[in-house]
C-alpha cells in the first residue's frame, strides 16, 4: 500500500510516485514528447468534425426539428445549444419536407 500524506484540509494525499519501468524519474526518455524534440503526433490524427448548417434534431418526447446557423457547425455546438435534444444528424438544405422545419 502507497504511504499517503495528509494536507492542510485533513483529506489524504497520494505520496509521489518513486519511480518505475517508462514512469517520470527513471531517466527514461519518452520518444512522443515535445521536450525530446518531437511534436508528439505518431501519425494518427483523428478526422475532422462534421460540420453543416443545416442539422436534424430528434428529440424524446416531440418530432424532430430542423436547425439552421449562417456558417457549418460541428455536432458539438448544436447539441450543447440544445440541451434536451438526444440525437442530431446532418442534413442538406430542402432535403426534406417542410413539416419538420420548424425551428
Amino acid at each position: 500500500m502507497a504511504p499517503v500524506i495528509v494536507g492542510g484540509s485533513g483529506f489524504p494525499i497520494p505520496a509521489p510516485f518513486k519511480g518505475g519501468a517508462g514512469k517520470s524519474g527513471t531517466g527514461q526518455r519518452n520518444p512522443n514528447c515535445p521536450k525530446n524534440g518531437n511534436s508528439g503526433k505518431t501519425g494518427n490524427t483523428a478526422p475532422e468534425p462534421r460540420t453543416a448548417s443545416h442539422w436534424l434534431l430528434h428529440w424524446l418526447t416531440r418530432d424532430p426539428t430542423i436547425t439552421r446557423y449562417q456558417e457549418p457547425v460541428p455536432l458539438a455546438r448544436v447539441l450543447g445549444e440544445h440541451h434536451g435534444a438526444v440525437a442530431a444528424e446532418p442534413c442538406e438544405e430542402g432535403a426534406l419536407s417542410e413539416e419538420y422545419a420548424r425551428a
